[in-house]
């Protein structure tokens, strides 16, 4: 596998293999595209305690409260929320993506790199999970470039994430 440069992101996004919307073409670097957050996140519950069996993706809904930032979000260290990112990503049969903290928020101590494998045939936002492991208050505002896409060409994969 390798991975896509910033000439061959814009190919396949010009060809419309890739779909990435909206696409911010200043936000394609040498060889990954920066994500910006979206304005929806979810916060966990306090007082619930998880035991096996783990819930499923639908049952964990119930464990989180879901709001809007209308200008910012303040994660306190060691808290950790989901969120997703602004654009609708659409991978074709033959990549796969990989989330990836962008170094200069890592380095504040801001981990979005949680979830971070993207199957073949994905369409939608991508959910990220963010955890402030930093010793200071960290300000999550909408539209902030938040976390970066690296795409790898693969095989044609016989059953996409679609299917």
């Amino acid at each position: 596998m390798s991975v896509l440069s910033d000439t061959q992101i814009l190919a396949k996004i010009y060809s419309k293999k890739l779909m990435i919307d909206p696409c911010i073409v200043e936000n394609i670097q040498p060889s990954s595209i920066d994500l910006t957050l979206d304005d929806t996140i979810q916060v966990p519950k306090t007082g619930v305690t998880m035991t096996p069996p783990y819930p499923d993706r639908e049952a964990i809904k119930e464990h989180f409260d879901e709001m809007v930032i209308t200008d910012q979000y303040t994660l306190k260290p060691g808290s950790f929320i989901l969120a997703q990112i602004k654009e609708t990503i659409e991978l074709p049969e033959d990549l796969v993506g990989t989330v990836q903290n962008r170094n200069s928020i890592i380095r504040m101590g801001l981990n979005v790199g949680l979830s971070s494998y993207i199957n073949p045939g994905y369409r939608g936002k991508l959910p990220i999970a963010i955890h402030n492991a930093g010793s200071f208050d960290f300000v999550l505002i909408p539209g902030t470039r938040i976390c970066q896409l690296i795409l790898n060409e693969t095989s044609m994969v016989h059953r996409d994430y679609s299917k």
